[in-house]
């Protein structure tokens, strides 16, 4: 622990401005700034989970996976750094242990969108009636977050449950319209099944129309307040859960 305020707040800074070149997938200056701080600070849990990640993001999973063990040696209470463990474990095929570090996270942070819709992904296999409530729960708490959509989408799919499997789709590509994995999904799973085509275009269409209605009533300045909280959660009306 750091005693000096404008040190930890230059450490602070330093964090951040790696972190954000990892998010824009500037790996080599995300690595070289989290290397360069952790020669100051080495056992620094944010930094060394930092290089982890870029370890992980560079395809280098078991060092990554070393990076994650031991940011945790130093803080144990983050959910986020537990379902970034739980993710590796889970794509080196550690499922048992994939699936601890996951409901560790959900001890600590029971609604983390990510380590509900990554333990479900865990499960979809040998658990689906399991990973389905994981999807459901992911997308109950955290209606913008598209991936348990889709997600769900590929088990429902997979249990024959075409339709319903359509409409998650549908949702992933409403919250986030540039998700190339459930457009791809959408595409195949129609050019496979052609006859659901006219029920999918009436529900996107039905959308649309409440979204300009919507949209005019904001522009007309009618409980502007009401309309913008309302807008996060309207495009999903269509959405039914799976049964």
């Amino acid at each position: 622990m750091l005693s000096d305020p404008l040190e930890r707040v230059r450490l602070q800074k330093r964090l951040e401005q790696a972190q954000e070149r990892l998010a824009a997938g500037r790996l080599e200056e995300a690595h070289t700034a989290f290397e360069s701080m952790l020669a100051d600070y080495p056992d620094h849990a944010g930094t060394l989970h930092g290089l982890g990640l870029c370890a992980v993001k560079e395809g280098r999973l078991a060092e990554g996976e070393q990076y994650l063990r031991r940011a945790l040696e130093h803080v144990q209470d983050d959910a986020g750094f537990w379902n970034d463990l739980g993710e590796v474990l889970r794509l080196t095929g550690k499922v048992a242990e994939a699936e601890k570090a996951f409901e560790q996270a959900l001890e600590l942070q029971p609604d983390h969108p990510q380590a509900l819709n990554n333990l479900g992904v865990l499960l979809m296999q040998s658990e689906p009636d399991r990973a389905r409530e994981c999807f459901l729960q992911a997308i109950g708490q955290h209606p913008e977050f598209a991936h348990p959509y889709n997600n769900l989408g590929v088990l429902m799919e997979r249990q024959g449950r075409l339709d319903e499997a359509l409409r998650c789709y549908e949702a992933a590509v409403v919250v986030k319209p540039d998700f190339q994995d459930a457009l791809e999904n959408y595409r195949d799973l129609l050019q496979r099944q052609p006859d659901l085509m006219k029920s999918s275009l009436e529900r996107l269409v039905k959308l649309a129309e409440a979204q300009i209605q919507q949209a005019d009533m904001a522009d007309a300045g009618a409980g502007k307040k009401g309309v913008a909280a309302e807008s996060s959660t309207a495009s999903l009306k269509f959405f039914s859960q799976p049964s």
